[in-house]
């Protein structure tokens, strides 16, 4: 459905540009010149650079570069994209840890119920670091001003840790298996 579709293509542009979702929403056509896209972020006041990806750029095109007409609010946001994430099938379920009074407590829930407007940021910068693009560089697109916040960001999945653990197999003279 149109909502839903909208929806979609929001998501796709924090994930391709790592940003919040209030500066996502702000996207005008002044702000790209030259293949990229130049913002102030409302949170820190920092003037950012990112180069337009073609698939972002599709997205862009699409509204005329132009996402006013797609501002909803965070919560409304949050709501649909977890809708549209169970449509897509993305129900498995996930064991998260919570604590209750102090008290370290373990939750199961479909993997949907844990997407949001932030997971689009956490996309772009760990698909980013998967890239092999350096933390200062991200720190420049995404307009951190302190590294190890920007490290705070970085989810990478265990398998993906794994086969790069196995790259220093070669220093220690021996394969994992």
């Amino acid at each position: 459905n149109l909502r839903l579709s909208r929806v979609k293509d929001l998501f796709l542009v924090l994930i391709y540009t790592g940003l919040r979702f209030g500066d996502g929403i702000r996207i005008s056509k002044r702000w790209v010149v030259n293949g990229m896209l130049h913002i102030h972020t409302q949170k820190t006041d920092e003037k950012i650079t990112i180069p337009l990806h073609p698939n972002l750029r599709e997205v862009l095109e699409k509204y005329g570069y132009d996402l006013s007409s797609m501002a909803i609010s965070n919560q409304k946001f949050n709501k649909y994209v977890k809708e549209l994430c169970l449509e897509a099938g993305i129900n498995a379920d996930v064991e998260v840890v919570k604590y209750e009074k102090g008290i370290k407590k373990y939750h199961v829930i479909p993997k949907y119920k844990l997407i949001a407007s932030h997971t689009g940021r956490r996309t772009f910068i760990t698909n980013a670091i998967l890239a092999g693009i350096p933390l200062s560089v991200i720190q420049r697109i995404t307009g951190h001003k302190k590294l190890v916040t920007l490290q705070k960001y970085v989810d990478i999945a265990e398998g993906v840790k794994s086969q790069e653990l196995e790259k220093l197999s070669d220093f220690y003279g021996f394969s994992r298996g």
